[in-house]
This record gives structure tokens, sequence and C-alpha cells, in this order.
């Protein structure tokens, strides 16, 4: 069985996108690709981040 990656399919970006990923590849050092990877990986943190003052979950019922 031969582990062999898929092949990456290619990205369908809208001008203003290809020119910020553009912009951004420069500022890495990386191609296109790896610099909106790099940009969806850093919304993806952001969104889905724990607050940090994050209490454990409540119960929604009040206490008696």
């Amino acid at each position: 069985m031969s582990h062999r990656k898929p092949a990456p399919t290619p990205l369908d970006l809208s001008a203003a996108d290809a020119a910020v990923a553009d912009q951004y590849a420069a500022k890495w050092g990386c191609t296109r690709d790896e610099a909106v990877t790099r940009m969806v990986a850093e919304q993806l943190r952001h969104r889905y981040v724990q607050p940090r003052n994050a209490t454990a979950r409540v119960l929604p019922f009040p206490r008696r």
C-alpha cells in the first residue's frame, strides 16, 4: 500500500486574495499556497481560541 499524499487541489483565489497571499508569501519567503494555508490556520486558531478567563462550564439550571 503506497502512502502518497493526494495532489493538492488548486486554490480559486479572487484577485484581492491572491494579491494579499502574494504579499505574505514574499514576506515569509514561501509559496502562495503555503501563505494561504498559514493565513487560514491563523484565522481558525483565533476563531476557536479559548478566552483567557474561561471558567469551568456552569450547569444551565439555577442553584437551589
